[in-house]
Protein backbone atom coordinates (compact mmCIF):
# COMPACT_ATOMS: atom_id res chain seq x y z
CA UNK A 1 0.00 0.00 0.00
CA UNK A 2 2.62 2.30 0.84
CA UNK A 3 4.75 1.55 -2.58
CA UNK A 4 1.69 1.78 -4.21
CA UNK A 5 1.09 5.86 -2.52
CA UNK A 6 4.71 6.18 -3.14
CA UNK A 7 4.65 4.56 -6.76
CA UNK A 8 1.14 7.19 -7.62
CA UNK A 9 3.44 10.33 -6.14
CA UNK A 10 6.21 10.04 -8.39
CA UNK A 11 4.00 9.37 -11.44
CA UNK A 12 2.24 12.99 -10.79
CA UNK A 13 5.34 14.25 -10.02
CA UNK A 14 7.12 13.10 -13.52
CA UNK A 15 3.87 13.59 -15.36
CA UNK A 16 4.34 17.34 -13.97
CA UNK A 17 7.88 18.20 -14.85
CA UNK A 18 7.21 16.56 -18.83
CA UNK A 19 3.88 19.13 -18.66
CA UNK A 20 6.73 21.99 -17.78
CA UNK A 21 9.10 20.87 -20.67
CA UNK A 22 5.83 20.91 -22.81
CA UNK A 23 4.77 25.01 -21.74
CA UNK A 24 8.33 25.99 -21.98
CA UNK A 25 8.75 24.69 -25.34
CA UNK A 26 5.31 26.19 -26.45
CA UNK A 27 7.01 29.68 -25.07
CA UNK A 28 9.08 30.16 -27.45
CA UNK A 29 8.64 32.58 -30.73
CA UNK A 30 9.24 31.49 -34.20
CA UNK A 31 9.47 31.33 -37.34
CA UNK A 32 8.76 34.77 -39.65
CA UNK A 33 6.59 33.72 -42.55
CA UNK A 34 6.44 35.53 -44.81
CA UNK A 35 2.21 36.09 -45.63
CA UNK A 36 0.86 33.92 -48.75
CA UNK A 37 -2.09 35.12 -48.74
CA UNK A 38 -0.17 38.28 -50.28
CA UNK A 39 1.55 36.31 -53.45
CA UNK A 40 -1.33 37.19 -56.22
CA UNK A 41 -2.13 40.45 -55.12
CA UNK A 42 -0.07 43.13 -57.12
CA UNK A 43 -0.97 46.15 -55.30
CA UNK A 44 1.36 44.69 -52.34
CA UNK A 45 4.76 46.03 -52.88
CA UNK A 46 6.32 43.83 -50.39
CA UNK A 47 5.22 40.84 -52.71
CA UNK A 48 8.75 40.11 -53.64
CA UNK A 49 9.84 39.12 -50.27
CA UNK A 50 7.54 35.40 -51.84
CA UNK A 51 9.41 36.17 -55.13
CA UNK A 52 12.26 38.27 -56.07
CA UNK A 53 10.60 38.51 -59.78
CA UNK A 54 7.50 40.22 -58.86
CA UNK A 55 7.99 43.93 -59.41
CA UNK A 56 5.76 46.27 -57.52
CA UNK A 57 3.03 48.72 -59.73
CA UNK A 58 5.47 52.05 -58.80
CA UNK A 59 8.35 52.56 -56.33
CA UNK A 60 7.47 52.84 -52.60
CA UNK A 61 9.21 53.53 -49.40
CA UNK A 62 8.04 51.76 -46.30
CA UNK A 63 6.51 53.46 -43.05
CA UNK A 64 9.38 52.87 -40.49
CA UNK A 65 9.20 49.80 -38.42
CA UNK A 66 5.49 49.24 -39.34
CA UNK A 67 6.47 48.45 -43.29
CA UNK A 68 5.27 44.87 -42.86
CA UNK A 69 4.65 43.24 -38.80
CA UNK A 70 3.43 39.62 -39.28
CA UNK A 71 3.04 37.95 -35.82
CA UNK A 72 1.13 34.15 -35.48
CA UNK A 73 1.29 30.42 -34.49
CA UNK A 74 1.54 27.60 -36.35
CA UNK A 75 0.44 23.91 -34.93
CA UNK A 76 -1.53 20.46 -35.60
CA UNK A 77 -2.63 20.54 -32.27
CA UNK A 78 -4.67 23.36 -30.01
CA UNK A 79 -4.93 24.83 -26.36
CA UNK A 80 -8.36 23.24 -26.15
CA UNK A 81 -6.39 20.12 -26.52
CA UNK A 82 -4.84 20.75 -23.49
CA UNK A 83 -7.21 22.58 -21.22
CA UNK A 84 -10.57 21.51 -20.47
CA UNK A 85 -13.96 22.31 -18.23
CA UNK A 86 -13.85 21.11 -15.19
CA UNK A 87 -16.89 18.12 -14.26
CA UNK A 88 -16.25 19.09 -10.49
CA UNK A 89 -19.64 21.04 -9.88
CA UNK A 90 -17.51 22.03 -6.37
CA UNK A 91 -14.96 23.76 -7.83
CA UNK A 92 -14.98 27.37 -8.43
CA UNK A 93 -12.67 27.17 -11.37
CA UNK A 94 -14.44 26.57 -14.74
CA UNK A 95 -11.10 25.31 -16.18
CA UNK A 96 -7.86 22.52 -15.30
CA UNK A 97 -5.58 20.54 -17.83
CA UNK A 98 -5.08 16.95 -18.96
CA UNK A 99 -3.78 16.05 -16.01
CA UNK A 100 -7.05 16.07 -14.02
CA UNK A 101 -8.11 12.81 -12.96
CA UNK A 102 -11.90 13.98 -14.76
CA UNK A 103 -10.87 14.32 -17.76
CA UNK A 104 -10.48 10.90 -19.81
CA UNK A 105 -7.28 9.07 -21.11
CA UNK A 106 -9.27 8.38 -24.61
CA UNK A 107 -10.76 11.96 -24.87
CA UNK A 108 -7.02 13.49 -24.70
CA UNK A 109 -4.47 11.15 -26.46
CA UNK A 110 -7.39 10.90 -29.04
CA UNK A 111 -6.68 14.28 -29.87
CA UNK A 112 -2.65 13.84 -29.95
CA UNK A 113 -0.52 13.43 -32.81
CA UNK A 114 1.92 10.84 -33.57
CA UNK A 115 4.62 14.12 -34.18
CA UNK A 116 3.00 17.07 -32.11
CA UNK A 117 4.48 20.76 -34.11
CA UNK A 118 3.87 23.72 -32.43
CA UNK A 119 5.37 27.05 -33.59
CA UNK A 120 5.11 30.71 -33.45
CA UNK A 121 5.62 33.46 -36.06
CA UNK A 122 7.29 36.88 -35.61
CA UNK A 123 8.80 39.08 -38.43
CA UNK A 124 9.46 42.66 -38.88
CA UNK A 125 9.99 44.98 -41.75
CA UNK A 126 12.22 47.82 -40.38
CA UNK A 127 12.69 49.14 -43.73
CA UNK A 128 12.16 48.77 -47.31
CA UNK A 129 12.47 51.38 -50.46
CA UNK A 130 11.50 49.95 -54.42
CA UNK A 131 11.78 52.05 -57.59
CA UNK A 132 11.51 51.51 -61.06
CA UNK A 133 14.33 52.60 -63.41
CA UNK A 134 14.95 51.53 -67.20
CA UNK A 135 16.13 48.54 -66.42
CA UNK A 136 14.03 47.19 -64.04
CA UNK A 137 13.12 47.09 -60.47
CA UNK A 138 15.08 47.31 -57.75
CA UNK A 139 14.79 46.66 -53.99
CA UNK A 140 16.70 47.57 -50.53
CA UNK A 141 15.82 45.99 -47.41
CA UNK A 142 16.03 45.45 -43.80
CA UNK A 143 14.20 42.80 -41.78
CA UNK A 144 14.49 41.15 -37.93
CA UNK A 145 13.46 37.45 -38.34
CA UNK A 146 12.76 34.23 -35.87
CA UNK A 147 12.60 30.77 -36.66
CA UNK A 148 11.16 28.30 -33.70
CA UNK A 149 10.17 24.82 -34.32
CA UNK A 150 9.33 22.49 -32.10
CA UNK A 151 8.75 18.67 -32.44
CA UNK A 152 6.96 16.86 -29.23
CA UNK A 153 6.17 12.75 -29.27
CA UNK A 154 3.01 11.42 -29.00
CA UNK A 155 4.53 9.03 -26.01
CA UNK A 156 5.68 12.17 -24.09
CA UNK A 157 1.91 13.09 -23.24
CA UNK A 158 1.23 9.15 -23.55
CA UNK A 159 3.55 8.80 -20.97
CA UNK A 160 2.14 12.83 -19.28
CA UNK A 161 -1.48 10.92 -18.74
CA UNK A 162 -1.42 7.39 -18.63
CA UNK A 163 1.94 7.03 -16.35
CA UNK A 164 2.21 3.26 -15.44
CA UNK A 165 -0.54 1.46 -17.99
CA UNK A 166 3.19 1.04 -19.39
CA UNK A 167 6.78 0.50 -18.08
CA UNK A 168 8.73 2.36 -20.32
CA UNK A 169 8.54 5.33 -22.52
CA UNK A 170 10.65 6.34 -25.40
CA UNK A 171 10.32 10.11 -25.66
CA UNK A 172 13.36 10.61 -27.73
CA UNK A 173 12.09 12.39 -30.71
CA UNK A 174 11.43 15.52 -28.36
CA UNK A 175 13.00 18.84 -29.78
CA UNK A 176 13.01 22.17 -30.21
CA UNK A 177 15.16 24.46 -31.98
CA UNK A 178 15.49 28.35 -32.72
CA UNK A 179 16.82 31.21 -34.80
CA UNK A 180 17.10 35.05 -35.25
CA UNK A 181 18.56 37.51 -37.20
CA UNK A 182 18.71 40.17 -38.71
CA UNK A 183 18.43 41.06 -42.48
CA UNK A 184 19.52 43.04 -44.71
CA UNK A 185 19.06 43.13 -48.84
CA UNK A 186 19.30 44.40 -52.53
CA UNK A 187 17.28 42.66 -55.25
CA UNK A 188 16.82 43.37 -58.88
CA UNK A 189 14.07 42.33 -60.89
CA UNK A 190 13.82 42.72 -65.05
CA UNK A 191 11.95 41.86 -68.04
CA UNK A 192 13.93 39.18 -70.23
CA UNK A 193 11.10 39.41 -72.76
CA UNK A 194 7.73 39.81 -73.16
CA UNK A 195 6.81 36.78 -71.64
CA UNK A 196 9.50 36.54 -69.36
CA UNK A 197 10.39 38.35 -65.68
CA UNK A 198 13.59 37.08 -63.88
CA UNK A 199 14.78 38.34 -60.27
CA UNK A 200 17.19 37.98 -57.79
CA UNK A 201 18.15 39.47 -54.28
CA UNK A 202 20.92 39.26 -52.45
CA UNK A 203 21.30 38.80 -48.34
CA UNK A 204 23.90 39.80 -45.81
CA UNK A 205 22.80 38.44 -42.13
CA UNK A 206 23.67 39.34 -38.81
CA UNK A 207 22.87 36.78 -36.17
CA UNK A 208 21.17 37.49 -33.00
CA UNK A 209 20.73 34.29 -31.22
CA UNK A 210 20.83 30.45 -32.34
CA UNK A 211 19.63 27.71 -29.89
CA UNK A 212 18.33 24.08 -30.09
CA UNK A 213 17.89 21.10 -27.61
CA UNK A 214 17.56 17.61 -28.70
CA UNK A 215 17.29 14.21 -27.30
CA UNK A 216 18.99 11.24 -29.15
CA UNK A 217 17.82 8.87 -26.00
CA UNK A 218 15.31 9.86 -23.43
CA UNK A 219 13.66 6.61 -22.25
CA UNK A 220 11.82 6.57 -18.84
CA UNK A 221 11.64 3.30 -17.02
CA UNK A 222 9.43 1.99 -14.02
CA UNK A 223 11.71 0.49 -11.27
CA UNK A 224 10.82 -0.31 -8.26
CA UNK A 225 9.19 2.36 -6.39
CA UNK A 226 10.30 5.30 -8.88
CA UNK A 227 10.85 6.46 -12.25
CA UNK A 228 14.07 6.05 -13.96
CA UNK A 229 15.05 8.34 -16.86
CA UNK A 230 17.98 7.61 -19.19
CA UNK A 231 19.12 10.74 -21.29
CA UNK A 232 21.50 11.54 -24.03
CA UNK A 233 21.29 14.95 -25.42
CA UNK A 234 22.61 18.14 -26.02
CA UNK A 235 21.91 21.96 -26.03
CA UNK A 236 23.55 24.50 -28.32
CA UNK A 237 23.57 28.08 -27.63
CA UNK A 238 24.87 30.84 -30.04
CA UNK A 239 24.13 34.12 -28.04
CA UNK A 240 26.60 37.36 -27.91
CA UNK A 241 28.17 38.28 -24.60
CA UNK A 242 25.98 35.05 -22.58
CA UNK A 243 27.15 32.47 -20.56
CA UNK A 244 25.54 29.53 -18.96
CA UNK A 245 24.44 29.97 -15.46
CA UNK A 246 24.88 27.26 -13.02
CA UNK A 247 23.48 25.59 -10.30
CA UNK A 248 25.57 26.32 -7.43
CA UNK A 249 25.15 22.85 -5.62
CA UNK A 250 25.50 20.12 -8.40
CA UNK A 251 26.58 22.44 -11.36
CA UNK A 252 23.90 21.59 -13.95
CA UNK A 253 22.73 24.55 -15.88
CA UNK A 254 19.76 25.86 -15.05
CA UNK A 255 19.76 29.19 -17.23
CA UNK A 256 21.90 32.03 -19.16
CA UNK A 257 23.41 35.20 -18.50
CA UNK A 258 23.56 37.72 -21.05
CA UNK A 259 26.48 40.34 -19.59
CA UNK A 260 26.34 42.39 -23.00
CA UNK A 261 24.54 42.28 -26.15
CA UNK A 262 26.48 41.29 -28.90
CA UNK A 263 26.89 39.71 -32.61
CA UNK A 264 26.58 36.34 -32.78
CA UNK A 265 26.95 35.02 -36.12
CA UNK A 266 27.53 36.35 -39.87
CA UNK A 267 26.02 34.51 -43.02
CA UNK A 268 24.56 35.54 -47.05
CA UNK A 269 21.76 34.14 -49.06
CA UNK A 270 20.53 34.67 -51.90
CA UNK A 271 16.51 34.44 -53.36
CA UNK A 272 15.87 33.36 -56.90
CA UNK A 273 12.88 33.92 -59.07
CA UNK A 274 10.96 33.96 -62.43
CA UNK A 275 7.54 34.71 -63.80
CA UNK A 276 6.52 33.70 -67.02
CA UNK A 277 3.38 34.18 -69.08
CA UNK A 278 1.80 30.87 -70.56
CA UNK A 279 -0.92 32.31 -72.44
CA UNK A 280 -2.87 35.51 -72.13
CA UNK A 281 -4.05 35.20 -69.13
CA UNK A 282 -2.06 32.28 -67.44
CA UNK A 283 1.03 33.30 -65.97
CA UNK A 284 3.37 30.65 -64.04
CA UNK A 285 5.78 31.39 -60.93
CA UNK A 286 8.61 30.32 -59.42
CA UNK A 287 10.91 31.19 -56.69
CA UNK A 288 13.86 29.55 -54.28
CA UNK A 289 14.68 31.71 -51.27
CA UNK A 290 16.80 32.06 -48.32
CA UNK A 291 19.26 29.41 -50.34
CA UNK A 292 22.79 30.33 -47.93
CA UNK A 293 24.01 29.66 -44.73
CA UNK A 294 25.21 31.49 -41.68
CA UNK A 295 28.07 30.66 -39.37
CA UNK A 296 27.20 31.14 -35.56
CA UNK A 297 30.01 32.10 -33.70
CA UNK A 298 30.76 32.05 -29.88
CA UNK A 299 28.66 28.74 -29.20
CA UNK A 300 28.02 27.39 -25.59
CA UNK A 301 27.39 23.70 -25.50
CA UNK A 302 25.70 21.13 -22.82
CA UNK A 303 25.46 17.78 -22.97
CA UNK A 304 23.64 15.36 -20.96
CA UNK A 305 24.14 11.39 -20.83
CA UNK A 306 23.35 9.90 -17.14
CA UNK A 307 20.97 8.06 -15.70
CA UNK A 308 18.38 9.49 -13.11
CA UNK A 309 15.47 9.60 -10.46
CA UNK A 310 12.62 12.41 -9.95
CA UNK A 311 12.73 13.43 -6.72
CA UNK A 312 11.98 16.98 -4.83
CA UNK A 313 9.32 18.08 -6.97
CA UNK A 314 5.97 19.53 -5.84
CA UNK A 315 2.47 18.49 -6.86
CA UNK A 316 0.66 20.96 -9.41
CA UNK A 317 -2.98 21.03 -7.99
CA UNK A 318 -5.09 19.57 -10.41
CA UNK A 319 -8.16 18.77 -8.38
CA UNK A 320 -9.74 19.82 -5.13
CA UNK A 321 -8.14 18.49 -2.07
CA UNK A 322 -7.40 21.27 -0.23
CA UNK A 323 -5.04 23.04 -2.57
CA UNK A 324 -5.64 26.17 -4.82
CA UNK A 325 -6.34 24.34 -8.03
CA UNK A 326 -6.46 27.51 -10.76
CA UNK A 327 -4.52 27.34 -14.26
CA UNK A 328 -2.57 30.34 -13.06
CA UNK A 329 -1.25 28.14 -9.82
CA UNK A 330 -0.46 25.14 -12.12
CA UNK A 331 1.17 26.79 -14.40
CA UNK A 332 3.22 28.34 -11.42
CA UNK A 333 4.27 24.13 -10.22
CA UNK A 334 5.28 23.94 -13.37
CA UNK A 335 7.66 26.92 -14.00
CA UNK A 336 8.72 25.91 -10.58
CA UNK A 337 9.13 21.96 -11.17
CA UNK A 338 11.35 22.98 -14.25
CA UNK A 339 13.62 25.18 -12.70
CA UNK A 340 14.61 21.93 -10.35
CA UNK A 341 15.07 19.76 -13.54
CA UNK A 342 18.80 20.35 -14.96
CA UNK A 343 20.98 17.69 -16.14
CA UNK A 344 22.40 19.17 -19.19
CA UNK A 345 26.15 20.40 -17.94
CA UNK A 346 28.49 23.00 -19.70
CA UNK A 347 30.79 21.10 -22.61
CA UNK A 348 34.14 23.24 -22.68
CA UNK A 349 35.76 20.83 -25.29
CA UNK A 350 33.59 21.63 -28.37
CA UNK A 351 34.57 24.38 -31.01
CA UNK A 352 33.38 27.86 -30.23
CA UNK A 353 31.72 28.44 -33.48
CA UNK A 354 29.81 25.95 -36.44
CA UNK A 355 27.97 26.63 -39.93
CA UNK A 356 24.33 26.05 -40.70
CA UNK A 357 22.19 25.93 -43.86
CA UNK A 358 19.36 27.98 -43.53
CA UNK A 359 15.70 26.79 -43.78
CA UNK A 360 15.56 27.56 -47.84
CA UNK A 361 12.15 27.94 -48.97
CA UNK A 362 10.24 27.03 -53.06
CA UNK A 363 7.51 28.46 -54.42
CA UNK A 364 5.68 27.49 -57.09
CA UNK A 365 2.68 29.44 -58.60
CA UNK A 366 -0.01 29.83 -61.42
CA UNK A 367 -2.37 32.08 -61.96
CA UNK A 368 -5.26 32.59 -64.23
CA UNK A 369 -7.52 35.80 -64.99
CA UNK A 370 -11.02 35.60 -66.39
CA UNK A 371 -10.92 36.82 -69.52
CA UNK A 372 -14.80 37.65 -69.30
CA UNK A 373 -13.87 40.01 -65.88
CA UNK A 374 -10.39 40.70 -65.90
CA UNK A 375 -10.57 42.08 -62.29
CA UNK A 376 -11.25 38.68 -60.95
CA UNK A 377 -7.78 35.90 -61.18
CA UNK A 378 -8.08 32.19 -59.39
CA UNK A 379 -4.12 31.27 -58.25
CA UNK A 380 -2.70 27.80 -56.92
CA UNK A 381 0.53 28.31 -54.74
CA UNK A 382 2.73 25.40 -53.53
CA UNK A 383 5.07 26.43 -50.57
CA UNK A 384 7.66 24.39 -49.27
CA UNK A 385 10.51 25.12 -46.69
CA UNK A 386 13.18 22.70 -46.14
CA UNK A 387 14.33 22.03 -42.78
CA UNK A 388 15.22 18.71 -42.11
CA UNK A 389 12.59 17.13 -39.57
CA UNK A 390 10.81 20.32 -39.15
CA UNK A 391 10.18 20.59 -43.08
CA UNK A 392 6.52 21.88 -43.71
CA UNK A 393 4.40 22.13 -46.96
CA UNK A 394 1.47 24.02 -47.98
CA UNK A 395 -0.75 24.07 -51.18
CA UNK A 396 -3.28 26.91 -51.32
CA UNK A 397 -6.36 27.57 -53.51
CA UNK A 398 -6.89 31.56 -53.84
CA UNK A 399 -9.34 34.11 -55.58
CA UNK A 400 -8.20 37.50 -55.94
CA UNK A 401 -10.34 40.65 -57.28
CA UNK A 402 -9.78 44.37 -58.00
CA UNK A 403 -13.42 45.53 -58.67
CA UNK A 404 -11.81 49.04 -58.59
CA UNK A 405 -8.44 50.73 -58.70
CA UNK A 406 -8.11 51.74 -55.18
CA UNK A 407 -8.97 48.03 -53.53
CA UNK A 408 -7.73 44.68 -54.17
CA UNK A 409 -9.29 41.44 -52.11
CA UNK A 410 -7.97 38.11 -51.64
CA UNK A 411 -9.76 34.80 -49.88
CA UNK A 412 -8.18 31.52 -50.18
CA UNK A 413 -7.89 27.76 -48.86
CA UNK A 414 -4.94 26.36 -47.85
CA UNK A 415 -4.14 22.69 -46.82
CA UNK A 416 -0.51 22.42 -44.93
CA UNK A 417 1.52 20.27 -42.54
CA UNK A 418 -0.87 22.04 -39.54
CA UNK A 419 -3.98 21.26 -41.11
CA UNK A 420 -6.61 22.97 -43.32
CA UNK A 421 -7.28 26.54 -42.69
CA UNK A 422 -9.04 29.73 -44.88
CA UNK A 423 -7.22 32.93 -45.13
CA UNK A 424 -7.21 36.75 -46.88
CA UNK A 425 -6.09 40.11 -47.41
CA UNK A 426 -7.25 43.54 -48.11
CA UNK A 427 -5.08 46.60 -49.75
CA UNK A 428 -6.21 49.49 -49.80
CA UNK A 429 -3.82 51.65 -52.54
CA UNK A 430 -5.01 55.66 -52.77
CA UNK A 431 -2.56 57.51 -54.98
CA UNK A 432 0.21 58.09 -52.51
CA UNK A 433 0.21 54.83 -49.87
CA UNK A 434 -0.81 51.46 -50.12
CA UNK A 435 -2.46 50.06 -46.44
CA UNK A 436 -2.75 45.79 -46.37
CA UNK A 437 -4.12 44.10 -42.99
CA UNK A 438 -4.19 40.39 -43.87
CA UNK A 439 -3.86 36.73 -42.60
CA UNK A 440 -3.31 33.37 -44.20
CA UNK A 441 -5.78 31.55 -41.15
CA UNK A 442 -9.04 33.40 -39.68
CA UNK A 443 -9.37 32.51 -36.25
CA UNK A 444 -12.88 32.38 -35.05
CA UNK A 445 -12.31 31.92 -31.39
CA UNK A 446 -9.22 33.10 -28.95
CA UNK A 447 -8.59 33.65 -25.02
CA UNK A 448 -8.84 37.35 -23.62
CA UNK A 449 -4.96 36.49 -24.11
CA UNK A 450 -5.51 36.58 -28.16
CA UNK A 451 -4.17 33.21 -27.78
CA UNK A 452 -6.64 30.68 -30.16
CA UNK A 453 -8.23 28.35 -28.84
CA UNK A 454 -9.60 25.59 -31.38
CA UNK A 455 -5.98 25.48 -33.56
CA UNK A 456 -2.64 26.99 -32.83
CA UNK A 457 -2.93 28.37 -36.77
CA UNK A 458 -3.13 31.85 -36.63
CA UNK A 459 -1.48 35.24 -37.95
CA UNK A 460 -1.80 38.73 -38.72
CA UNK A 461 -0.04 40.78 -41.18
CA UNK A 462 -0.60 44.60 -41.33
CA UNK A 463 1.81 47.23 -42.53
CA UNK A 464 2.03 50.76 -44.37
CA UNK A 465 4.11 51.92 -46.99
CA UNK A 466 4.00 55.31 -49.48
CA UNK A 467 4.01 55.40 -53.17
CA UNK A 468 6.73 57.02 -55.79
CA UNK A 469 6.32 57.82 -58.48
Amino acid sequence: MIIDKQLNLKKMKTKNILFGIFICLMSVTGYAQDLKSSYFMKSDNLRHDLNPAFMGESGYVSFPVLGNVNVGTQGNVGLNDFLYKTNDASSQYKLTTFLSPTVSSDDFMGKIKKKNRINANVGLTLFSFGATTKRGYNTFQLKVKSSTQTILPYELFDFMKNGTSNKEYDLKNLSARSRSYAELSVGHARHINKRLDIGIKLKALVGIANAEAKFDQLQVTLSDDQWQVHSRGTLNVNLGGSSFRKDKKEGWVNGINVDKAGVAGWGGAIDLGATYKVIDGLTASAALLDLGMMKWTTMLKASSDETFTFDGFSNIPVKDDGKENSISNQWTGIRDDLKKLGHFYEDKTVSSSHAEMLNATLNLGAEYVLPSYKKLSFGILSSTQFAGKYTSTLAMLSANVRPIKLIEASLNCNYSTYGTSFGGMLSIHPRFFTFFIGTDCFVAKVTPQYVPVRSANVNCCIGLNFAIY
